[in-house]
Protein backbone atom coordinates (compact mmCIF):
# COMPACT_ATOMS: atom_id res chain seq x y z
CA UNK A 1 0.00 0.00 0.00
CA UNK A 2 2.87 2.49 1.06
CA UNK A 3 4.37 1.97 -2.83
CA UNK A 4 1.39 2.72 -4.05
CA UNK A 5 1.21 6.01 -2.11
CA UNK A 6 4.63 7.19 -3.18
CA UNK A 7 3.98 6.05 -6.79
CA UNK A 8 0.91 8.63 -6.65
CA UNK A 9 3.23 11.17 -5.28
CA UNK A 10 5.92 10.70 -7.40
CA UNK A 11 3.63 10.86 -10.95
CA UNK A 12 1.75 13.82 -9.22
CA UNK A 13 4.59 15.44 -9.12
CA UNK A 14 6.34 15.18 -12.60
CA UNK A 15 2.92 15.95 -14.00
CA UNK A 16 2.25 18.81 -11.38
CA UNK A 17 4.50 21.29 -13.57
CA UNK A 18 3.75 19.73 -17.26
CA UNK A 19 1.71 22.90 -18.30
CA UNK A 20 3.67 25.57 -16.40
CA UNK A 21 6.38 27.40 -17.50
CA UNK A 22 9.79 26.69 -15.78
CA UNK A 23 13.76 27.28 -16.36
CA UNK A 24 15.24 24.04 -17.28
CA UNK A 25 18.00 22.93 -14.81
CA UNK A 26 21.04 20.95 -15.19
CA UNK A 27 19.68 18.40 -12.47
CA UNK A 28 16.71 18.25 -14.28
CA UNK A 29 18.36 17.57 -18.34
CA UNK A 30 21.59 15.70 -17.00
CA UNK A 31 22.29 14.46 -13.84
CA UNK A 32 18.70 12.28 -13.08
CA UNK A 33 19.07 10.86 -16.24
CA UNK A 34 22.25 10.00 -16.14
CA UNK A 35 22.01 8.44 -13.01
CA UNK A 36 18.79 6.88 -13.65
CA UNK A 37 20.58 4.68 -16.51
CA UNK A 38 23.45 3.91 -14.70
CA UNK A 39 21.29 2.40 -11.66
CA UNK A 40 19.48 0.60 -14.30
CA UNK A 41 22.55 -0.88 -16.27
CA UNK A 42 23.58 -2.11 -12.86
CA UNK A 43 20.18 -3.14 -11.98
CA UNK A 44 20.44 -5.65 -15.27
CA UNK A 45 23.86 -6.59 -14.37
CA UNK A 46 23.10 -7.94 -11.49
CA UNK A 47 19.66 -9.71 -12.43
CA UNK A 48 20.31 -10.70 -16.17
CA UNK A 49 17.55 -12.90 -17.65
CA UNK A 50 14.62 -12.50 -20.65
CA UNK A 51 12.41 -11.34 -18.84
CA UNK A 52 14.71 -8.53 -17.08
CA UNK A 53 15.60 -7.18 -20.64
CA UNK A 54 11.30 -7.32 -21.71
CA UNK A 55 10.64 -5.32 -18.89
CA UNK A 56 13.45 -3.07 -19.28
CA UNK A 57 12.57 -2.55 -22.98
CA UNK A 58 8.44 -1.75 -22.24
CA UNK A 59 9.73 0.47 -19.80
CA UNK A 60 11.84 2.59 -22.46
CA UNK A 61 9.10 2.30 -24.73
CA UNK A 62 6.85 3.90 -21.99
CA UNK A 63 8.98 6.24 -21.18
CA UNK A 64 9.32 7.36 -24.30
CA UNK A 65 5.92 7.84 -25.44
CA UNK A 66 5.67 9.70 -21.55
CA UNK A 67 8.63 12.18 -23.00
CA UNK A 68 6.64 12.86 -26.26
CA UNK A 69 3.20 13.25 -24.70
CA UNK A 70 4.90 16.02 -22.31
CA UNK A 71 6.28 17.99 -25.28
CA UNK A 72 3.56 18.08 -27.49
CA UNK A 73 2.72 21.36 -26.15
CA UNK A 74 5.93 22.70 -25.51
CA UNK A 75 6.21 26.39 -26.26
CA UNK A 76 9.32 28.72 -25.69
CA UNK A 77 8.98 31.92 -23.85
CA UNK A 78 11.79 33.56 -24.24
CA UNK A 79 12.46 36.60 -21.28
CA UNK A 80 14.83 39.46 -20.69
CA UNK A 81 15.22 38.53 -16.63
CA UNK A 82 17.86 37.48 -15.22
CA UNK A 83 18.51 34.19 -13.29
CA UNK A 84 20.52 34.93 -9.69
CA UNK A 85 24.02 34.10 -11.45
CA UNK A 86 23.48 36.82 -14.09
CA UNK A 87 22.37 35.11 -17.22
CA UNK A 88 19.51 35.65 -19.17
CA UNK A 89 16.51 33.05 -18.86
Amino acid sequence: MGLWIFLIILIYSFLKTTGEYETATRLSLIIIPLYSAIMMILGIGQNFTPLTMLVTLLLILVGIEIGLFQTRNVKLKISNEKDKLGFLR
